[in-house]
């Protein structure tokens, strides 16, 4: 009898530690409740821009007691950021509302962690993260379904500014590409379309786009011209484009005038310039040569743009310019970039380190050359940089035969 009686007190005793410590726990005197988990989130796919929400369980109504750390699968294993107070709506034992972070502008996979806060003292100084962690999801973010509705003036000329209207934009700029369709007022014409740089942005927000059409756009976007705006998008494949939103048909003004004609080329618009040649030289600066290995080469020079007509033509849209750094005999570039020409006199300076000996040139290419220009350049001869080494080595070169096997002399003890 006595010992039933004991067992059944050492039961209340140990029933009451238990209940006793899962209190502590769930106040976060030991860390996070052993019960937390997070196991979901909504809605899927979570759209940019649009909140979403973490569901689970012991979460409590301290969010301070967690961590919510997120990051990306191109980069996995490596926390990207976490979620604050900017991020989280509201904080309840089995859901969390809160917003993407500000670095997510792009649809991808996802994730998110959840690890527990543990304080060395109940006024929370000393706060110690664990490195345990409380469960997590992979997030799939995907970008809204936009709509268009209209325009705000739809009635413009090709050379003014077109305001978009319609809702789903989101507020990350340039979340969609900006495409505008063309089509000639006759019958049977078919339909040009051209994605614009983003450099035609003006403004961005969920439920507006103010783009400047190119003051040149005319080769293709004529007065008369029947239009609409489209909002795409890279496909999964990355090599093409999928159309998120169409927008309605509308015609530019025909009493527009006929200044400012041009012809579009390549990803961005290149001026029309007079039948007749006109000349864009480049005249090299002086270059150091030879050169040995380890050391910067400089190529330099000056775009002269001489023409009276040229210069009114890319004042108002600059002509660009590619160009590279090659060794001589391959079509291997070891250094690239472009040159806007807006002006009289543009410089250009370009800086490497070649990590081969060789002969190296500085190239230019303009991938839409307008008609009617010739790219020459003056002092030719100086583009040319030989790299050297000061110590020219063969590696694993015989021996003569008659130094083979040959028995150094012994040293000699000078007295």
């Amino acid at each position: 009898m006595k010992i039933s009686k004991l067992i059944g007190t050492l039961g209340l005793v140990g029933l009451f530690a238990v209940w006793t410590g899962a209190a502590h726990a769930q106040r976060g005197e030991y860390g996070a409740a052993p019960l937390t988990q997070l196991t979901d989130y909504g809605p899927k796919p979570a759209i940019l821009g649009q909140p979403a929400y973490l569901v689970g369980r012991g979460f409590g109504s301290d969010p301070r007691r967690f961590r919510l750390e997120w990051g990306s699968y191109e980069r996995l294993g490596v926390v990207l950021g976490t979620l604050g107070p900017m991020q989280i709506t509201r904080w309840t034992d089995t859901r969390i509302d809160f917003r993407l972070p500000a670095e997510i502008t792009a649809a991808g996979t996802y994730w998110i962690h959840l690890r527990p806060v543990r304080t060395a003292a109940p006024s929370g100084t000393g706060v110690l993260s664990t490195d345990n962690w409380l469960g997590g999801v992979t997030l799939e973010v995907a970008l809204p379904r936009p709509t268009i509705s209209g325009y705000a003036r739809a009635d413009i000329c090709p050379t003014e500014p077109l305001s978009i209207r319609g809702s789903n934009f989101t507020r990350i700029r340039n979340a969609f590409l900006v495409a505008i369709v063309t089509r000639p007022d006759t019958p049977g014409a078919r339909d040009n379309g051209l994605v614009l740089n983003t450099e035609v942005v003006r403004s961005w927000s969920d439920n507006r786009i103010d783009i400047q059409l190119p003051t040149n756009i005319r080769a293709r976007f004529s007065p008369g011209y029947h239009y609409r705006v489209d909002l795409m998008t890279h496909a999964a494949d990355g090599r093409s484009l999928r159309t998120m939103a169409r927008g309605p048909d509308a015609q530019f003004r025909r009493d527009c005038g006929t200044a400012g004609q041009a012809r579009v080329g390549g990803d961005y618009l290149q001026p029309r310039l007079p039948v007749a040649r006109t000349e864009l030289t480049f005249d090299f600066a002086p270059a150091r040569s030879p050169v040995k290995l380890g050391s910067d080469i400089l190529f330099g020079g000056t775009f002269v743009v001489s023409d009276a007509e040229l210069l009114r033509q890319i004042r108002a849209q600059p002509l660009v310019v590619e160009w590279r750094i090659v060794k001589r005999g391959t079509a291997i570039a070891v250094l690239q970039g472009s040159v806007k020409v807006r002006g009289p006199r543009t410089p250009l300076l370009a800086r490497t380190r070649p990590a081969e000996i060789g002969e190296y040139e500085l190239v230019f290419n303009m991938p839409a050359l307008p008609r009617g220009l010739e790219l020459s350049a003056r002092h030719a001869e100086r583009n040319r940089i030989e790299v050297f080494s000061l110590a020219p080595v063969q590696i694993n070169k015989p021996l003569p035969r008659q130094q083979r096997n040959t028995r150094l002399p012994a040293p000699q003890l000078i007295r």
